[in-house]
């Protein structure tokens, strides 16, 4: 059991700012929570059978970006190297006409250009948000918002550079999170919490902290929130939790209600532990990718809550699911985290040395418990682990069943992509099946091939070609050198040099 110590009451409550997301439509059935999926299953990798070369306008290519179709390229300007964006068809997203060029989620962060502003933020489409010569900050909190901190003063705009809140100030104590058609900022500093509505910029609700007593706010779908206030008090008083500190006990009590913003009803809710934090999509920074991926579906959130002796806590906390109502749908095992990657209907965790198999609704299939496991991984019907052997650390795999099906032999194996991974051991490279049967490739004194995701290189005398995991060739034997390659969703971005030339393939 993971241990925790509450330093204040600010630290018990950093982590709620974040919310969920339920609904149910008119004339659905409710699923019975005991049949519920919880997991959202992401689909398995698949092996590349094509090879398309790109345009990129002209330009030199300067690298990618991380999960991302876009790619970063430079030309010479005045006597120095200049950077800008381009989109997969060649087409400008960015200028080429910058000294740096980063990507904070959906968006661009341009530093150092010839034109008389320093520092410049653009969204994927390249409409520029905004520029100044103070330095400025950029965050992404989904929905096409940028945050951008300019010293200490925060602003908001949507994704074609319209400013948002335009009525309020904020300083950079604040979070903020975007809650549908809500907008919610916190300051733990300041111990404020505010909603606004995000088209017009009205403030529907505000909770003003005092010494004692600290709220947050947690968006529940359509128009409702909820609230958990937490006031600080006595030992001699009435409290919900004790929760043992380094140097003294918090007395806390806890009160949770349902809120609704347009017809403004709020009721009490009833919960039967301490909340210590509620984590769903809509929390603080998630950016629309990370929303997607998050392992959650929607209408179910994680509940972390002290776990109490009567009335006393220790500082150990535990998690569970639920929905809306933050009744109790599924209690996670212990040392299992609610964060877990499906795929195929299946979540792998190494859960105390040993390997456990869930499917989407957190039963456990398989536990694996022969031997203490470190690294764990999961793809495509295969769980690849890595163990102490004697002095050595070895690799293998398992189905989802429990059963060997590489031995533990080899110093590296990849995930699967299709039914192939890249198995290395004594500086020979393999490929591997599911089924354990390994295909020599070459000889490397390199055991670490962590770029290839679904193809592999071939080298003949001074040139090297790109094939799939199926053998089949993607691209020819016309270049020299691999340079970088970068996986987004079921595609590959790899690009390859030769002299220097250095060519972008989307291998699909």
């Amino acid at each position: 059991m993971k241990k925790i110590k509450a330093l204040s009451l600010l630290l018990i409550l950093v982590l709620c700012v974040t919310g969920f997301l339920s609904c149910k439509r008119k004339g659905e059935e409710e699923v019975p929570p005991s049949t519920g999926h919880y997991y959202t299953s992401l689909s398995a990798p698949t092996i590349p059978t094509t090879a398309l070369k790109l345009s990129l306008g002209g330009y030199v290519f300067a690298g990618f970006f991380d999960g991302k179709e876009y790619i970063k390229v430079s030309a010479a300007e005045s006597g120095e190297t200049r950077y800008g964006v381009v989109n997969t068809k060649g087409e400008i997203v960015v200028p080429v006409s910058f000294n740096k060029i980063t990507m904070n989620g959906d968006f661009f962060m341009a530093e150092g250009s010839l034109a008389n502003q320093l520092y410049h933020v653009y969204n994927e489409k390249g409409v520029e948000l905004r520029a100044s010569n103070n330095r400025l900050i950029l965050s992404d909190i989904g929905d096409g918002i940028a945050v951008i901190t300019e010293g200490s003063v925060v602003t908001l705009y949507d994704e074609m550079g319209e400013e948002l809140l335009s009525g309020s100030s904020f300083d950079d104590s604040y979070a903020f999170s975007s809650c549908g058609k809500y907008l919610l900022a916190t300051s733990t500093k300041r111990n404020k919490v505010f909603l606004f509505d995000r088209k017009t910029g009205d403030l529907r609700r505000s909770y003003l902290g005092t010494d004692t007593i600290t709220y947050t706010l947690h968006y529940a779908g359509g128009d409702d929130f909820i609230v958990i206030a937490n006031e600080r008090v006595s030992a001699d008083q009435d409290y919900t939790a004790a929760i043992k500190q380094t140097e003294d006990t918090l007395y806390l009590r806890q009160t949770v209600s349902s809120v609704n913003v347009v017809d403004k009803q709020v009721k009490r809710l009833s919960v039967d532990r301490f909340i210590y934090s509620l984590t769903n999509r809509y929390s603080v920074g998630k950016t629309e990718t990370m929303r997607r991926n998050f392992s959650l579906k929607e209408e179910y959130f994680a509940l972390c809550y002290y776990i109490l002796d009567g009335k006393k806590s220790d500082g150990s906390y535990a998690y569970c699911l639920t929905d809306r109502s933050l009744g109790i749908l599924k209690e996670l095992p212990e040392g299992l985290s609610p964060f877990l990657t499906v795929q195929e209907n299946y979540a792998v965790a190494e859960v105390a040395g040993s390997i456990c198999v869930y499917n989407d609704s957190l039963d456990l299939l398989v536990k694996i418990d022969d031997a203490t496991y470190q690294t764990v991984a999961f793809s495509c019907g295969r769980i690849t682990a890595s163990k102490l052997v004697g002095e050595y650390r070895v690799m293998g795999a398992f189905d989802y069943d429990g059963k060997v099906v590489i031995p533990f032999e080899y110093g590296v194996i990849s995930s699967f992509v299709g039914d192939k991974a890249y198995a290395a051991k004594s500086g020979d490279v393999y490929l591997v099946d599911q089924a354990g049967t390994a295909t020599f490739l070459m000889q490397s004194a390199y055991e670490g091939y962590w770029y290839w995701d679904g193809f592999y290189e071939k080298k003949e005398g001074d040139r090297i070609s790109i094939l799939s995991y199926d053998g089949k060739t993607l691209v020819p034997f016309d270049y020299d050198t691999y340079v970088e390659s970068v996986r987004v969703g079921n595609s590959v971005f790899i690009a390859l040099r030769v002299g220097s030339v250095t060519d972008v393939f989307l291998l699909d």
